[in-house]
């Protein structure tokens, strides 16, 4: 599944952000998102009709910028 992600026209409140644990597969659709800033697709899961896109963090900026270096090739 890809689908294309639209920015939002009206403002979404996000001060209370729910929380959900995901206990089985069947709970979420993995897919591939379409970012309008990005050339490739990014992974993401589709659960109740809303789209979540995943990242990696780390705390050394060396490796931080190990892995972008070897993305931009």
């Amino acid at each position: 599944m890809l689908s294309q992600v639209h920015s939002p026209s009206a403002k979404i409140d996000r001060t209370v952000a729910p929380n959900k644990i995901l206990e089985l597969r069947s709970q979420y659709q993995s897919c591939l998102i379409r970012v309008p800033d990005l050339e490739l697709p990014v992974a993401a899961i589709l659960i109740d009709r809303e789209y979540y896109s995943f990242f990696k963090a780390f705390e050394e900026l060396s490796k931080v910028l190990a892995i972008a270096a070897c993305v931009g090739e």
